[in-house]
């Protein structure tokens, strides 16, 4: 059995068994074609049932790679976050069903979230497509690929809206993607079921009170920092908000880069990295600002000496600088060799 590509002027015959089970010699027609094959004069009445050669595809592509602007990046963080009720409006709080679910395809330059083209792109976590199917009723393959900045580590950024307009439902394409779709949910169900979901510790998790405790400040305080610094924090593992709270609690409770990682659900490395990152930003905004001798008056000054101080230098402003042995090498001089020589360390100092 053989079928004609709907191409124009293509006179290319489609074997039946490539046509439905090998992608590489066909393609089905899709929705974002019509516009351009009626441009060319082409009935689309039955586009999900026809059919494309592979030269002809890759040609349309190209028109709309043309015709399509590539992505915005203009998308702000103050912009991203108003779009949070928008997107917890649009998840279904029902179970879904396969005939609730979409698919978008996608390549290496097009991104299946946003819908865009862009130059850079990644392939989807397995986490960040979980929680498309639970929350955005969304099936993506494995090779799907989308825009870095839709994720937040392995999880989805709870800023970004993700829409189904424009996507067409996963029942058109379930004849030749059945498998993965089945197993990607049953690998979805045991997980759920025998309790593997990775602990992570986050803000958004926690109260006042948990806050105060594991880190010094509340909640309202922590915020206040946090819009002080946070044009300035930088990651791709954790939210900002997050990047400050794993700084405080590593300063709060004193425990290794180890345990934070396996607190965050993140690697040792990408802990430091925060952890240098948040304190830079910190010094940059809040340390130079708060501290320092141009920072505090004379009696808050005279009001920090201690007993001892006060006996020796009265009321009077006092620094206390802290010295250390600088180490140098031997004199010729016996006399003074002696007296900056210790005998228990065996090493010459001097004491500065």
């Amino acid at each position: 059995m053989e079928a004609k590509c709907i191409g124009l002027n293509c006179k290319t015959s489609l074997k039946y068994k490539y046509a439905v089970r090998d992608q590489r010699y066909s393609r089905y027609v899709q929705e974002w074609m019509k516009p351009l094959l009626e441009a060319d004069g082409i009935a689309t009445t039955d586009v999900g049932e026809a059919k494309m050669c592979l030269k002809c595809y890759t040609r349309y592509l190209r028109k709309r790679l043309r015709s399509e602007p590539m992505v915005d990046d203009s998308n702000t963080y103050e912009s991203k976050k108003s779009n949070c009720n928008h997107v917890k409006e649009e998840s279904v709080s029902i179970c879904p069903t396969v005939d609730d679910l979409f698919f978008t395809p996608s390549s290496h330059r097009k991104c299946c979230l946003c819908l865009s083209y862009t130059e850079q792109t990644a392939t989807i976590p397995e986490k960040a497509r979980f929680q498309l199917i639970l929350f955005h009723r969304i099936w993506d393959s494995k090779s799907a690929r989308s825009c870095a900045d839709h994720f937040i580590g392995k999880d989805l950024d709870p800023y970004f809206a993700i829409t189904a307009a424009g996507r067409e439902k996963l029942l058109l394409y379930l004849p030749d993607k059945y498998k993965e779709v089945i197993n990607d949910l049953l690998r979805l169900s045991y997980q759920l079921g025998s309790g593997k979901t990775s602990f992570s510790f986050n803000l958004k998790n926690m109260d006042d009170q948990d806050c105060l405790a594991g880190t010094g400040w509340n909640m309202e305080q922590l915020q206040e920092l946090h819009s002080r610094c946070a044009h300035l924090i930088s990651s791709q593992c954790l939210s900002t908000e997050d990047c400050l709270l794993l700084f405080w609690v590593k300063l709060k409770t004193d425990i290794s880069y180890t345990q934070l990682a396996s607190l965050f659900n993140l690697h040792k490395s990408s802990v430091s990295r925060i952890f240098h990152n948040v304190a830079q930003s910190l010094e940059a905004t809040i340390v130079l600002l708060y501290l320092g001798s141009e920072h505090i008056s004379r009696e808050n000054a005279i009001n920090h000496n201690t007993a001892f101080t006060n006996t020796f230098f009265s009321d009077n402003v006092t620094v206390v600088l802290d010295g250390m042995y600088i180490y140098i090498g031997k004199s010729g001089d016996h006399e003074f060799k002696e007296k900056i020589t210790a005998g228990r360390k065996k090493e010459t100092i001097l004491n500065s």
